[in-house]
């Protein structure tokens, strides 16, 4: 009987009759068709490929830049002044403009009586062992991590025998060992996170030490012998600035002793070209003793340097003393607000009545009088207002009447 199938050229269905002739049709067909799998099917045909993409894919974004503090106080963790409201301000306004920002400071065994703000929560994250010179050996370290409003990462360097109180120090020794274990913890830290910040912003002199410990990388060589890239290879890409808060005598991290054992090259591990405030070549002279300035190992490494006051800065552009030629071979130091809520400190200090006083004599002998009665955020308020207006902490009662 004849059977109807598919002509597979794709022409119309023909009657094909079951003679050879017929047979040879439909093999001719199926040949045609590029070898159909079973008589009367049709044939499948793949699909076209899909068209490329209208736009190729883009790798993601990069994260944003990551910027350090190190600093000796952070108000609201361990604050009795200015500098911990103005690092903990400065920090929330670079987080709230995209950046990743940390802050590293010590955990202080005693937060001082003067300290600022209520505790954050903090957990313990790893430990750290962090090496000393000559025969001290290495210093443990507890990190501890927690988290401010405003997302800035708050890591803290625990050690009950170096960090016991914010400016708690017994000698000059003790002092240079405590900015040693602060700065060089800092470090360790960022190597064990693998972070490469685009800036570390050491404070102050107690934190002077970040930069030149980043430049000269024999106490981490000696620690981790051999390895990879260099330490101050990994450091390339870091811009070191350091933030002046006070260079007045007694706040500008410039030490002295007798005891030649107790050189701050040896204790620190530094070159004694970076601290020595002699000059270049000059012998030291019998009975005088050494004489460090951790502010000056800061300033011959830093890539910056900047303070918190335009009026302070050009003070100290314009001033004299063993700093000055450091300060102003740098072409373009910077000051500016540094995201300081003026308008907001300016009320606290009105709140507590310390604005609006006529003359510098009432306005001294206000804050003298009613010390005990003003806030503990106020105080620090009052050290950053202080700073701005008249670039010096000592005039503390004329900021009052400046606001």
């Amino acid at each position: 009987r004849p059977r109807r199938v598919r002509d597979m050229s794709g022409t119309r269905p023909r009657r094909v009759r079951d003679t050879p002739a017929g047979r040879r049709r439909l093999a001719r067909s199926k040949a045609n068709a590029g070898g159909a799998a079973e008589w009367g099917v049709a044939v499948e045909r793949s699909p076209p490929p899909s068209p490329p993409p209208l736009l190729p894919s883009m790798p993601p974004p990069p994260p944003p830049p990551e910027v350090v503090f190190v600093s000796p106080e952070l108000a609201g963790w361990g604050s009795v002044g200015g500098l911990g409201a103005m690092v903990a301000h400065l920090a929330a306004a670079l987080a709230a403009r995209g950046l990743r920002v940390s802050v590293v400071l010590p955990h202080y065994a005693s937060r001082g009586g003067g300290s600022s703000g209520a505790p954050h929560a903090a957990a313990h994250l790893f430990d750290l062992s962090v090496p000393l010179e000559s025969s001290r050996g290495d210093a443990p370290l507890s990190v501890l991590h927690g988290a401010t409003e405003g997302g800035v990462r708050v890591y803290l360097l625990q050690s009950d025998v170096h960090f016991r109180a914010p400016y708690a120090h017994r000698s000059p020794a003790d002092a240079l060992l405590s900015a040693s274990l602060l700065s060089r913890g800092a470090l360790l830290l960022l190597e064990r996170l693998s972070a490469s910040p685009a800036a570390l912003l050491s404070n102050d002199w107690v934190a002077a030490l970040a930069a030149p410990y980043a430049r000269h990388g024999a106490w981490r060589r000696a620690a981790r012998p051999g390895g990879g890239r260099s330490w101050p290879e990994r450091w390339r890409g870091t811009a070191f600035v350091h933030l002046v808060h006070n260079l007045e005598p007694g706040y500008d991290g410039s030490f002295s002793g007798a005891e030649p054992a107790l050189s701050p090259s040896l204790l620190l591990g530094l070159p004694p070209a970076l601290l020595s405030e002699e000059r270049p070549g000059a012998a030291p002279r019998a009975g005088r003793g050494w004489r460090a300035s951790l502010t000056r190992a800061a300033l011959l490494t830093a890539d910056s340097w900047a303070t918190v006051s335009a009026s302070y800065r050009q003070q100290l552009l314009r001033g004299g003393g063993p700093l000055a030629p450091l300060l102003r071979a740098f072409p373009a130091p910077f000051a500016c607000k540094l995201g300081l809520p003026l308008a907001e400190l300016r009320a606290s200090l009105h709140a507590d009545g310390l604005l609006g006083l006529t003359g510098h004599a009432a306005a001294k002998a206000s804050i003298s009088v009613g010390i005990s009665a003003i806030s503990r955020r106020s105080l620090g308020d009052l050290a950053v207002i202080s700073r701005r207006s008249l670039g010096g902490l000592s005039a503390v009662g004329k900021a009052a009447e400046a606001g």
